[in-house]
């Protein structure tokens, strides 16, 4: 695993399609389109939700997108966006986006050997806003981003695996802020679907943290992906990935002192069934956090980018490695407009892709080559337009299978279920 990737990259660089490689198309093409669609979204370890979704893109003959999105199902999430408003022409572009919740996700035991069944539910609501300014040099070869957002939300109910509720959880609304520093650096064919090049990316996320019982912390997320050429259309694609928690300011640790500051109160329950419960809840939930303020917590494994046999954020701890690779077979080469009075757009490929995925957790990046490696490999289907992936993909694994409906592919660093919260 250590060799794999310098070894690809060798391999990609002595390719003979990259030896002058241009983009495929022009990152800054503006084709006015529109979409009206019903959406259909199953996320592992969220759940499934149906709604309708809008898009307007490249308004006006300029590169400024406009898109929005109602979901409602096992899981409620409504949003709006502008994207690519350009401050600085083909340089430097501005994001904005806003967004409700209302989510119950599943929120496991630390570390790659925890159990299946032991988890906490809580049900969440939320809303908030995040902003991003883009640098963009070298026909978007090069970017460097500032991302902020702001988020307030609450606890509704928090729940086992078994439904029973638990009591004494604060539900007073809550604010989480973070700040994200990304760069890219991407010597590909084409941004949107790459076949040919390599990809890596950095980011530091900060949380904004005001609370002197959690410690403070970063996570540094790094992603290598490498895409060789099979035939005219297709392509083997390979990631490697890494994530680590830095904290820098350690709040409180000791179990006794903790149990006092966090504790549910568990001794003024009169019943013994009852206060025993809670006592054991108690004790989980002061060793979580003792752990938690020591290694702080890296963006986790599961979900829709990364090992998509196991649901959302089923591996997490204060370290992430994963390892991926998919073939991607592409049945055609086109570029296909179509009016549909509700869709207006090109359509320009359709793909097959089977894929195989293995990643671990560990409280330190020294304890990652050492630890137990969890495994995945699935197939899926894509449909591709000009701006936008749809990806339908199935992957099984040790503890059972999972689908997925998503936008865009694999492997990235911003999906929704990227969250170090």
């Amino acid at each position: 695993m250590k060799t794999l990737f310098p070894l690809l990259m060798a391999l990609t660089f002595c390719s003979p399609s990259l030896s002058a490689l241009e983009r495929r198309r022009d990152p800054f093409r503006y084709e006015f389109s529109y979409y009206a669609y019903p959406i259909v979204q199953d996320i592992p370890g969220l759940g499934t939700a149906s709604g309708v979704g809008a898009n307007l893109v490249d308004i006006g003959g300029t590169d400024l997108d406009f898109g929005g999105f109602y979901l409602d199902g096992e899981f409620m999430a409504r949003g709006a966006y502008f994207l690519n408003q350009h401050l600085l022409e083909k340089l430097l572009v501005l994001d904005l986006g806003f967004f409700d919740y209302d989510v119950a996700t599943r929120s496991f035991d630390r570390g790659i050997e925890s159990a299946q069944d032991q988890y906490i539910l809580p049900q969440v609501t939320g809303a908030g806003y995040q902003g991003q300014v883009t640098l963009m040099l070298f026909d978007r070869m090069v970017e460097g981003y500032y991302r902020k957002r702001f988020e307030n939300y609450k606890v509704k109910a928090v729940f086992n695996a078994d439904g029973s509720e638990f009591q004494n959880i604060d539900n007073s609304k809550q604010q989480f802020d973070d700040v994200t520093l990304g760069l890219r650096l991407d010597y590909t064919d084409d941004r949107q679907d790459p076949r040919a090049g390599l990809r890596y990316e950095w980011l530091k996320k900060i949380p904004v943290n005001t609370d002197d019982l959690i410690s403070n912390f970063y996570v540094i997320d790094q992603n290598l992906s490498a895409y060789i050429p099979v035939g005219k259309l297709s392509t083997w694609a390979f990631n490697a990935y890494q994530s680590q928690s830095v904290v820098t300011e350690m709040a409180e640790t000791d179990t006794t002192k903790l149990r006092d500051l966090i504790g549910l109160g568990c001794q003024a329950i009169p019943d013994p069934w009852a206060q025993g419960a809670c006592l054991a809840t108690e004790t989980k939930r002061v060793e979580d956090r003792s752990v938690f303020n020591q290694y702080g917590r890296a963006t986790p494994l599961g979900g829709t980018q990364r090992l998509r046999s196991y649901p959302n954020g089923r591996f997490n701890a204060g370290a992430a490695r994963f390892y991926g690779t998919e073939f991607r077979l592409n049945l055609n080469e086109e570029s296909t407009p179509f009016d549909y009075i509700i869709m207006k757009g090109v359509r320009t490929n359709l793909q097959l892709a089977a894929f195989w995925e293995t990643g671990t957790v560990a409280e330190t990046v020294a304890e990652l080559s050492n630890a137990t490696y969890k495994s995945s490999y699935g197939v899926g289907f894509r449909i591709i337009f000009e701006g936008v992936t749809v990806r339908a993909d199935y992957a099984t694994g040790e503890e059972g299978g999972q689908s997925t409906l998503f936008i865009d592919y694999p492997w990235g660093l911003s999906a929704i279920d990227n969250s170090t919260r």
